[in-house]
């Protein structure tokens, strides 16, 4: 499961992400972009998320399914 929530996520990689970019000569936004898409990946996993773990048995969900969905939303949110 998750340790800590997106915006800590984010808020915690953020501060590694910038030295990197540096480092790399990836605009900081870039990266900055990275590390939140990434962080809010978490709707692709069934253990990602406290309520996606709460519907995975009793919803008859598989691993697949929130592939397939939180991928998706995932597609939508970078649009």
């Amino acid at each position: 499961g998750q340790f800590l929530n997106s915006a800590a996520n984010v808020a915690i990689m953020g501060k590694i992400a910038i030295p990197i970019a540096h480092s790399m000569t990836i605009p900081v936004g870039e990266m900055a972009m990275i590390v939140t898409y990434a962080a809010s990946a978490c709707y692709t996993a069934p253990y990602g998320y406290q309520t996606n773990t709460l519907v995975l048995k009793a919803g008859g969900y598989a691993w697949g399914d929130f592939i397939k969905f939180g991928g998706a939303l995932q597609l939508l949110h970078m649009c």
